[in-house]
């Protein structure tokens, strides 16, 4: 075997397993990003983040109480009744009733 035979069989060599290296990394890459979207996405709040909720919405369960719209407890949860109830003051203030807490439910309790 001669040197230019052995340095062209290395050269072959590099050459055809570069994309195969290439691609398990793209694929490592890709299943790392994917597990760390899922667990972004599956991850709770933070306490902080969670009890501004909380305290958003027994803020809002106390309003809907004033106008008549809800009479369960004043808890900060989020349960059907407190929902039904947000959607019953949206449709009331024509706001789209979408049972969730945005910037026009919060202007419109302050309204």
């Amino acid at each position: 075997m001669t040197l230019r035979s052995l340095s062209f069989a290395a050269l072959a060599v590099a050459l055809l397993a570069t994309p195969v290296l290439t691609q398990a990394a793209n694929v490592a890459a890709r299943s790392t990003a994917t597990a760390s979207a899922a667990k972004a996405k599956n991850s709770k709040p933070s306490s902080l983040v969670q009890a501004s909720l909380v305290q958003e919405r027994m803020t809002a369960q106390q309003k809907l109480t004033a106008a008549g719209d809800y009479s369960g407890p004043v808890d900060g949860k989020r349960t059907i009744a407190y929902v039904t109830a947000l959607k019953s003051f949206q449709s009331k203030h024509h706001l789209r009733a979408s049972g969730h807490l945005n910037k026009a439910t919060l202007a419109a309790f302050s309204a």
